[in-house]
């Protein structure tokens, strides 16, 4: 909803903020965006009602093209992925929680798929929410503001994406000592909380930091509500961004990344020795056929775990690279000349990151036999159950009718 503003209203000058690691929204008024909040204080921005002046910027890309893109990404490519993603990461939970949980790995990926599943659904909300907001002018900023804790499943998931690589590696180099050493009890304990400390904090420190406010465009002389910072954020700008860039922007994914590489790097390499020697032993005389089946499906689980380190790696090593860039040069910053740029940048991240959390169950099915077995499995049991049921109340009718 549009207000009109007369000329004696009483506006101030501000600059362009937006939070580092968690915008998701694209807002422009022709050609202005809003200044830095660098020197505000309580008494400049304090209520929903506050009204700030716009201003231009230089830009290399318009906003108009931005905006689109924006826009496209928002309402068509995100939920998209979603109506992917969700039944997917369903799916991983329940076959992995039928081929039991007692196995480390199992484990291991059915926490991805409880992990992923929340960040998708979370990502996607204010996805909508943004859609609805630049498209429709939609006064919504209720995800923006509250969701944003919740986008810490992500990082909960690139350690358990990392958890999974490390485990596969260890399993690979040293499969007796995997088995005695790491447990999964241990597995769970360390998964679980983590996750809940990674999140947590996330939710204690970005949380409260966003809250809506109104702007107001001199060209069009009216105002729109947007997401700015909150006082609990300016007057602890500091301390939250030293976790908020440098710890989840900066640390985790490119801890993540390196470990990731490595280890899988590891994997692969070892594999190749596996299954070289596997075909040389299998064209002996005395074969232990048990030996050999156990072998080749560690290799088809093996190859199915790769493959989704490679997707976690091509996914997540973007935003380490737009992060540290973001950072080292000032111009692409929020605060910076070629803002849309960055805004473009973190459109780019933001379907990055819901493929990385939406294609694993498309890889599992695709190259794991025994993912594929059990979906199955599970699926004409349950259309069984539904025939089963269906004949018994069908039966009951004829019978009642008799």
């Amino acid at each position: 909803m549009s207000t009109d503003f007369s000329d004696s209203m009483d506006v101030t000058t501000w600059t362009r903020c937006c939070n580092v690691t968690t915008i998701m929204s694209l807002f422009f008024v022709h050609d202005h965006t809003i200044i830095d909040i660098n020197t505000a204080n309580e008494f400049q921005v304090k209520e929903d009602t506050d009204h700030v002046i716009v201003k231009g910027v230089d830009s290399i890309i318009s906003n108009e093209v931005v905006f689109w893109i924006g826009a496209i990404a928002n309402a068509g490519l995100q939920p998209l992925l979603f109506i992917l993603g969700a039944p997917g990461n369903i799916l991983c939970a329940a076959v992995f929680y039928k081929l039991g949980l007692r196995e480390r790995i199992n484990l291991c990926v059915f926490a991805l798929a409880l992990v992923d599943l929340a960040t998708i659904t979370f990502t996607v909300f204010i996805a909508v929410e943004a859609a609805l907001r630049d498209l429709l002018e939609v006064e919504l900023n209720f995800f923006i503001q509250y969701f944003i804790g919740p986008l810490g499943f992500q990082y909960a998931s690139m350690f358990v994406s990392t958890t999974i690589a490390c485990e596969r590696c260890f399993c690979v180099v040293s499969p007796f000592k995997a088995q005695r050493y790491i447990k999964t009890s241990t597995t769970a304990v360390i998964i679980t909380v983590v996750t809940v400390v990674i999140v947590g904090a996330m939710c204690a420190f970005d949380g409260p930091t966003q809250k809506a406010v109104t702007v107001y465009d001199p060209v069009s002389n009216t105002t729109k509500s947007v997401v700015y910072y909150t006082d609990y954020y300016i007057n602890n700008r500091e301390i939250i961004d030293i976790f908020d860039i440098f710890v989840y922007s900066m640390f985790i994914p490119l801890v993540a990344i390196v470990v990731t590489v490595i280890t899988t790097a590891i994997t692969a390499v070892k594999l190749c020795h596996a299954v070289t020697w596997r075909d040389q032993t299998t064209t002996t005389v005395n074969i232990d056929t048990t030996k050999t089946r156990t072998s080749s499906k560690e290799v088809a689980l093996t190859k199915m775990l790769i493959a989704t380190s490679i997707l976690f790696i091509v996914c997540v090593t973007p935003i380490i690279v737009v992060q540290m860039t973001m950072y080292f040069v000032k111009e692409l910053n929020f605060n910076g000349r070629y803002v849309n740029l960055n805004d473009l940048l973190w459109v780019i991240i933001s379907v990055l990151r819901m493929l990385n959390f939406s294609l694993n169950f498309y890889i599992y099915y695709n190259i794991g036999s025994k993912f594929r077995e059990t979906l199955r499995e599970m699926l004409r049991f349950r259309s069984f159950n539904k025939y089963k049921n269906n004949l018994s109340q069908q039966s009951f009718l004829v019978t009642k009718t008799l």
